[in-house]
């Protein structure tokens, strides 16, 4: 149940970001540029580094791996963006009290994820364009 008596017992990240814009806005836009952006990692390897992070893998020797494997600087940076997101949003998770969900409940929005890519979670906090 979260800290937070305003949100409901199902309440997760996306409920924090609504409420205060200003502060929250870059949270959920990184997380489709994190996960979707350009090579070299493909979206498969940033869902792999995503799921070790979040089962508490430890990142901090990764670099001898990623350039053994053939990777350089800028392959290390993405999966050292990939594990920072993960771990800000573990980190948000327990400060709220939120439940993570369990794995069936996680299993349709990896199933889209995998399909379409990540979106962002909150649309309505994009910053506004020229257009709007």
């Amino acid at each position: 149940m979260p800290l937070f008596q305003s949100m409901a017992d199902n309440a997760g990240p996306p409920s924090v970001f609504g409420t205060d814009a200003d502060l929250y806005r870059p949270w959920p836009e990184m997380g489709p540029a994190v996960m979707n952006g350009p090579p070299p990692l493909s979206r498969r390897e940033r869902d792999l580094i995503l799921a070790a992070g979040a089962a508490g893998g430890e990142f901090g020797s990764a670099a001898g791996p990623v350039f053994a494997a053939g990777g350089d600087e800028h392959a290390l940076h993405g999966a050292i963006a990939v594990t920072a997101r993960a771990a800000f949003l573990q980190r948000l998770t327990r400060g709220c009290g939120f439940v993570p969900v369990d794995r069936a409940t996680a299993a349709n929005p990896a199933k889209t994820r995998v399909e379409d890519g990540y979106v962002n979670p909150c649309p309505t906090l994009a910053k506004p364009t020229a257009e709007s």
